[in-house]
């Protein structure tokens, strides 16, 4: 019950830290957000100032062309033309300064258009008005001037700029909204962070405290424990002693059996040696009286006439098939086998672990190498010609892979 409570408590704290965490990370998130909402919100409360700055520089175009072309006809003086001049001019980059930022808000530029063609429409009436007055016809003249057009077109304007401030304070109550927004959700995260970090904290401590008193307590155990220890210990040290006494005793007893035991494997080592040197010498002198018993039958078989009944020298064919296949039999190999091993016990172990595709000639070869017998000796054992055994050896070789400056046998040798 204890250790399902502290696993408890453990995952409950893991839990809360865990929360704290991501609490943190989402205000670092809202916080970042609304920091780059301010940005925006500076950035178009500064877009919509310049927008009304231009929208209102399109009235000093209605203004100069006015006040140029009534200066002039009141005062018959070219001197108050250039303010006509000028708005003729510079009103394709006022319309320019005004139109970018409206494209980039995708604010729909009809009424926009309008005014431009009615401002452009006015400087043109104002110049034409300007001939009028210098070709001295005044009644036209007048009759353009009663019309009354800037008035029409200062309303005209006044409507496009109450149209546009209302944007531009609808783009900045949106920017303020969001800003709003923002800051709210940062003060929840901030106060959910503070309603997990008072209970994480209390819990942590109280948690801390506990872990402490048991710890002291522990201490306490300890020094205890100790203390019995340390009685127990000086009880113990007698039979210790009586006990090592007695195990020096069974032990000098073991080593006598141990050397005795070493003396007798030697023996033994020695006598299964000597076996398999027997063995091995009475395979050789078995395959030295086969091939002399061999070669006699292939001078009888030289020495017979090609006249002479063929049946008998197919009976010497098959008596020499017989000599050579039964130089070394299975028997006499599995004989041969058993002895090898109980000299080298792990010797096919061992060649079989390092290469697990060895065939069983590759393993009888290894064993002829192992007991330093001649290409010609392992030749006569096996019952093939010297040339087929070194052939033999020499793909023994390449599957081993033994280095070019080191010899077949050396690398055998190694072997356990």
């Amino acid at each position: 019950m204890t250790a399902a409570k502290q696993f408890i408590s453990k995952q409950t704290l893991f839990l809360g830290v865990l929360i704290i965490i991501l609490l943190l990370l989402l205000n670092i998130v809202f916080t970042y957000h609304n920091n780059r909402i301010m940005q925006e919100n500076r950035q178009l409360q500064k877009q919509a100032e310049e927008i009304k700055i231009a929208v209102s520089q399109a009235i000093y175009i209605i203004h100069n062309a006015d006040l140029a072309l009534r200066g002039y006809a009141l005062f018959k003086d070219a001197k108050y033309l250039p303010p006509l001049y000028f708005a003729n001019e510079d009103k394709d980059s006022i319309y320019l300064t005004i139109e970018l930022p409206l494209r980039k808000q995708n604010y729909p530029l009809t009424e926009f258009n309008q005014l431009k063609d009615s401002i452009n429409a006015y400087v043109h009436l104002c110049m034409d008005m300007k001939v009028l007055f210098d070709q001295k016809n005044f009644h036209e003249f007048e009759r353009l001037a009663n019309l009354d057009k800037g008035h029409h077109l200062w309303l005209q304007y006044e409507k496009f700029v109450r149209t546009i401030h209302a944007y531009e304070d609808t783009i900045n109550l949106n920017a303020q909204h969001r800003y709003d927004e923002a800051e709210k959700r940062i003060y929840l995260v901030q106060f959910l962070l503070l309603l997990m970090c008072v209970p994480t904290l209390l819990f942590t401590a109280f948690h801390t405290h506990k872990r402490l008193i048991t710890a002291e307590r522990l201490r306490e155990a300890r020094e205890e424990n100790a203390r019995l220890l340390a009685e127990q210990n000086i009880t113990l040290e007698k039979v210790v002693i009586e006990r090592t006494a007695e195990i020096a005793r069974q032990n000098q007893e073991l080593k006598e059996q141990h050397q005795q035991i070493i003396v007798q494997n030697i023996t033994l080592k020695e006598i299964q040696r000597q076996k398999l040197e027997i063995y091995t010498q009475t395979i050789l002198e078995k395959t030295q009286i086969i091939e002399t018993i061999q070669h006699e039958l292939e001078e009888v078989k030289n020495s017979r006439s090609e006249s002479e009944d063929s049946v008998d020298i197919e009976i010497i064919e098959k008596i020499k098939v017989i000599l050579r296949s039964r130089i070394l039999t299975e028997e006499s190999w599995q004989q041969f086998r058993t002895d090898f091993e109980s000299v080298y016990p792990l010797f096919f172990t061992t060649l079989r672990y390092h290469y697990s595709d060895i065939t069983q000639a590759e393993l009888r070869l290894s064993a002829l190498i192992k007991l330093n017998l001649s290409l010609k000796e392992s030749a006569t054992i096996l019952g093939i010609a010297p040339e087929s055994v070194k052939k033999a050896r020499h793909r023994l070789r390449k599957k081993m892979k033994v280095e070019e400056e080191e010899t077949l046998e050396n690398f055998i040798q190694t072997l356990t």
